[in-house]
């Protein structure tokens, strides 16, 4: 098994339960007699602020500004001295930015302080004697061994750090040990002397360790993914430092070199601490290795600073089971821009059985949020089994991110394979998408869900005004929804190749196709299920997937071959649908546009429907379902064939409420339950420019009627055979 870490080198000056400079006001109760310290004349409450937030037990690592910052934490405690000899104890009241500490003391000049509290560090003439301890047990974001201290003759103490602080990021599980060590063997822990009022140490006469070692948490053998933090005794490493960490694999050792300072008066940042060659600029990317490096990339990306990738090898991740998204927070000034360029490798076995949750919200993905560029990659046999989380997929939870700018996230020449089951924002290859071109990329995944917004490519055009391109893409997965378990319902908005947008959104398609199947409750679609506004413009795309409805909800209602359902501007050229939809209550059930609901404008010209359309009541059109209350509609150029069953059939349209241009069209449709022939249900007439059945009758194949009805056999339409194919799908 696989077991991995990266130390970024986050030398801080951090006090663990007590900031720098942070002002405690006394006030005087009666209460309980001091412990350890002479005896008072009653308790002392001190109200603890922090003037500057910079480090306690449980820190928040903000990765733009390199800040830990953290608040207090209810039962902290503080030793408090007022005279010679050990401590009295305080206890943190409250969490939070400000606290208040009680305990019992008698009145003095001057009082000490330091945290954490240690019953046997006593104070004389000023001077603590203590010890940092060379053994430290580390919790996952916390650390659990750092000295500060104060002194005060007034009112207030402005606590100051006396050890520095090493943060280390475990990128891959199963690190059972972590050690560090001077190069010129410092010592870095042990029994020291603190100046309570300046914070400077001195060693005691015993001398001191010269390795610190950090162990799991307790009742843990291993360290899990995530960030951890060690305490060293602040010198300068003339030499450098080494941090080793041990696996069942053996000992890898990360050795920073040259002269390195680690100070306890400020947070200092050096260069992540990982093996990741490269600096991360367009001329020297971060190079990528091994599984190792790729487990720790995360610790090296910056947010100041455009990041460059790219991928030397093929990597096979069977060994990661625990896994956390690059780009995981979703925090504006957290996100990273990455260009990662895979040089045609390949990553294979990406199957994580954990996945990190994203600071504001889910994204179970290789990357959570990919803003900047991937090129030249392939992820084979992924799987994503997280049934809870939202916004995944195998590549990114999101692709590209509004609000840093105008830069557009391109992905080219990207393939992925594999399987994805989650609850909602589902898709193949990415999630959500914004601001983002996508062009040469494939996904071959079987998506699983359990609500809406579902796709066998992308998921969701996120965010008004979202734009995006797709260009030579395509998905072959399954894609289904089965509803939240209380609502078949909220399985809506799943296509073969996309899920849908709440918002309006700006969209093109060009030479894209989906051929799997599609499986969920209604406002479905065999390549697009649902758009609700916008400009979306589809070009010489396909669709061959059968799409069926789930027993119960809305039985399938709003279903197209191309897409369900449009509430906005829609362009359809050169397309068509070769497979079947299935309805139960029916309801706009369109070989290539299910419903064209109220205010949208539709136009579809040279495309056509061949599949086999099926619904148990009504409004079943060869190409379109239900043109309800459209601005505008025009079908031009345009067949149908197949067999409708259902009510209000028609050859065209299922049921017209609103006036229709029909140019050069013709339907070849064996309509059962027939209403109308064209239109199975008319409420305005509009223009209908048709062959009659006599005239039809004249023309042997569907080609002849075509080449009669004036369609481009040049460039658009091979009228050669019986049937019409369209050219640019030859090739």
């Amino acid at each position: 098994m696989k077991k991995f870490i990266s130390a970024a080198l986050v030398v801080a000056m951090a006090a663990a339960s007590c900031a720098d400079k942070q002002d405690l006001g006394i006030t005087n109760n009666n209460d309980n007699n001091p412990v350890e310290q002479p005896a008072g004349d009653g308790s002392r409450t001190f109200s603890a602020d922090f003037a500057e937030p910079i480090a306690k037990a449980t820190p928040n690592y903000n990765e733009s500004t390199h800040a830990v910052t953290v608040l207090w934490e209810q039962n902290d405690k503080v030793g408090v001295y007022a005279a010679d000899g050990a401590p009295a104890e305080f206890t943190a009241q409250a969490p939070g930015a400000s606290t208040t500490l009680n305990g019992n003391i008698i009145e003095a000049d001057t009082y000490y302080a330091m945290y954490p509290y240690d019953a046997e560090a006593t104070i004389a003439a000023g001077q603590i004697s203590t010890a940092l301890p060379a053994t430290q047990t580390a919790t996952a974001d916390a650390f659990m061994a750092h000295l500060a201290v104060a002194s005060t003759s007034s009112s207030s103490f402005s606590f100051m750090n006396v050890c520095g602080l090493v943060r280390v990021y475990v990128g891959c599980e199963h690190v059972t040990r972590i050690e560090f060590k001077g190069n010129a063997d410092e010592t870095v822990a042990g029994a020291i002397t603190v100046n309570a009022a300046t914070a400077e140490y001195a060693l005691a006469a015993e001398g001191g360790e010269k390795v610190i070692t950090v162990t799991p948490p307790a009742d843990a053998a291993t360290f899990e993914t995530g960030a951890y933090y060690f305490s060293v005794l602040p010198q300068k490493f003339s030499q450098g430092f080494t941090v080793t960490y041990e696996t069942a694999d053996g000992f890898k050792e990360l050795r920073q070199a040259g002269n390195v300072t680690i100070p306890r008066s400020s947070l200092v940042v050096g260069k992540a601490f990982t093996d990741i060659q490269g600096e991360g600029t367009v001329d020297d990317p971060f190079v990528i290795k091994t599984v190792h490096d790729l487990c720790n990339l995360s610790a090296v990306l910056s947010t100041g600073n455009p990041n460059y990738v790219k991928l030397a090898n093929d990597i096979d991740m069977s060994g990661v089971t625990t896994w956390t998204p690059i780009n995981n927070d979703r925090t504006l000034e957290n996100i990273k821009e990455i260009h990662f360029d895979g040089k045609n490798h390949t990553i294979s076995n990406f199957k994580p059985t954990s996945v990190t949750a994203g600071i504001g919200g889910d994204q179970a993905s290789f990357f959570g949020i990919l803003y900047g560029s991937c090129s030249n990659l392939n992820i084979v046999g992924a799987n994503i089994d997280q049934p809870t989380m939202s916004t995944t997929a195998v590549l990114a939870g999101s692709v590209g991110y509004n609000g840093r700018g105008d830069l557009e996230t391109n992905i080219e020449n990207v393939h992925v394979s594999g399987s994805v089951t989650a609850n909602k924002v589902v898709a193949g290859f990415a999630a959500n998408f914004k601001n983002a071109k996508f062009k040469n990329c494939s996904a071959d995944v079987d998506v699983k869900a359990a609500d809406k917004h579902v796709g066998g490519f992308v998921a969701r055009c996120d965010d008004a005004g979202c734009t995006a391109y797709f260009e030579n893409c395509y998905a072959t997965g399954n894609v289904s929804s089965t509803g939240d378990g209380s609502s078949k319902a909220a399985s809506r908005f799943v296509g073969g190749f996309y899920g849908g947008n709440d918002k309006d959104a700006n969209m093109t398609f060009t030479n894209c196709y989906a051929t799997g199947n599609v499986e969920g409750d209604y406002q479905n679609g065999a390549f697009i299920a649902y758009l609700n506004g916008g400009t979306v413009t589809i070009t010489d795309c396909y669709a061959t997937g059968k799409v069926t409805y789930l027993a119960g909800g809305k039985s399938g209602r709003h279903i197209g071959g191309i897409v369900g359902v449009t509430k906005g501007k829609l362009n359809i050229t050169r397309c068509y649908f070769a497979g079947s939809l299935v309805s139960g209550l029916g309801e706009a059930v369109g070989g290539v546009l299910g419903l064209a609901a109220a205010n949208s404008e539709v136009t579809i010209s040279n495309s056509f429907s061949i599949g086999d359309l099926t619904a148990t009541t009504t409004d079943v059109g060869g190409m379109i379902g239900d043109n309800k209350d459209s601005k505008s509609l025009t079908i031009e150029n345009c067949y149908a064939s197949g067999t409708l069953t259902g009510a209000n059939a028609g050859g065209m349209i299922g049921k017209n409420t609103k006036a229709a241009t029909i140019k050069g069209c013709k339907h070849f449709t064996n309509v059962e339950l027939l209403v109308g022939s064209i239109i199975g249900t008319l409420t305005e007439e509009g223009t209908n420019a048709k062959l009659t059945a006599e005239e039809a009758a004249n023309y042997a194949t569907a080609s002849a009627i075509a080449t009669q009805l004036g369609w481009d056999g040049t460039t658009t339409w091979n009228l050669t055979g019986a049937t019409p194919t369209l050219k640019c799908f030859e090739n």
